[in-house]
């Protein structure tokens, strides 16, 4: 048997279908990070992908990518359209019809503003995304871990007077509780979908990879590299 880290969200095939069908590259990372999140709580994925609802589109949109995604601005700004082009792949496999993909939109409409809010908000600042933001600020490439490990080495040498602050009035407490939230978040999801695939199987087949570490300190980080690179870049 072959065992893989990637979700079975049909990242690659909605990617291609966008291009070939809509002549619009979606960025990966956010795209990623959008499937991954709908199909954790539980999306049909019956036409191949997670299948968006006005609910989980709030829920996604409010509650989980403004403390789980670290994304560039062009990235955040893409997210929408990654929704709008998933409800119209989904509506072309004959899975949403006019009315419900209507909804679907509306609701995007609606919560967008909100999530560009809280995008924003320093109380969702994590860790992770605070160090990808050090790392973009400073144009360290985030794709190569002998520069990323070089730039955290040099941080941590630097005297604490001399290192970026984090943004008013966060101090890092704050920063820390905000990223043990977001690991419990990932955690529940993770396994929600674990009990899901083995109590209620999708006809799409598992979510999640073959035997998964769910039995890990940090099970949610036994999905590397497809599961991380989205949340670290």
């Amino acid at each position: 048997m072959t065992r893989t880290t990637a979700l079975n969200t049909g990242l690659e095939a909605f990617l291609a279908w966008a291009e070939t069908e809509r002549k619009t590259a979606l960025p990966p990372r956010p795209a990623d990070a959008v499937l991954t999140l709908l199909a954790l709580h539980g999306a049909d994925r019956r036409a191949g992908v997670p299948e968006p609802t006005p609910d989980l589109v709030r829920r996604v949109l409010v509650e989980d990518l403004p403390l789980l995604l670290w994304a560039s601005p062009d990235e955040a700004a893409a997210v929408p359209s990654v929704l709008t082009a998933l409800a119209d792949r989904v509506r072309d496999a004959g899975r949403l019809n006019a009315k419900r993909h209507a909804r679907v939109l509306a609701a995007l409409d609606d919560v967008v503003p909100v999530f560009v809010r809280a995008l924003g908000d320093p109380r969702n600042l994590t860790w992770p995304r605070w160090y990808a933001s050090l790392l973009r600020a400073q144009g360290v490439p985030a794709d190569d871990a002998d520069a990323v490990r070089g730039w955290l080495a040099a941080l941590d040498a630097a005297p604490h007077a001399e290192r970026p602050r984090l943004p008013e009035p966060l101090h890092r407490s704050d920063v820390t509780a905000a990223t043990f939230a977001a690991r419990i978040r990932l955690a529940d999801a993770l396994l929600a979908a674990f009990a899901h695939d083995v109590e209620g199987p999708s006809t799409a087949g598992p979510l999640l990879p073959a035997t998964p570490a769910l039995e890990a300190d940090r099970p949610e980080e036994a999905l590397t590299p497809n599961w991380r690179r989205w949340r670290w870049p």
